[in-house]
């Protein structure tokens, strides 16, 4: 079986550079997108209750806007975690 002959490849490091955001400022702009985030969700959530409850008391739609409900309930749940641990996070980037 013959050889392979080949190049070897050259390894070349390639340095990026960086560039230097302070942790403050992405995590005031993370607060930001989460907070916006969490009052779409939960203004969709008080609309799909009120759909649900009375305007559509029977029926599919109750069952449907009852899903959207549960589903944009839990998402709201899920962003107002996130908000709690961002704004932890801010508190003991202040002390150090």
């Amino acid at each position: 079986m013959p050889k392979k002959r080949g190049r070897k490849a050259s390894h070349r490091k390639v340095r990026r550079a960086r560039q230097s955001v302070s942790p403050s400022r992405s995590v005031s702009k993370n607060v930001k997108i989460v907070f916006t985030n969490l009052l779409i969700f939960f203004a969709l959530f008080l609309v799909s209750l009120a759909l649900s409850i009375w305007v559509f008391p029977a029926g599919v739609f109750n069952s449907l806007f009852f899903i959207f409900m549960l589903g944009f309930g839990f998402i709201s749940i899920a962003f107002l975690i996130t908000l709690v641990i961002f704004l932890f996070l801010k508190l003991f980037q202040r002390r150090r």
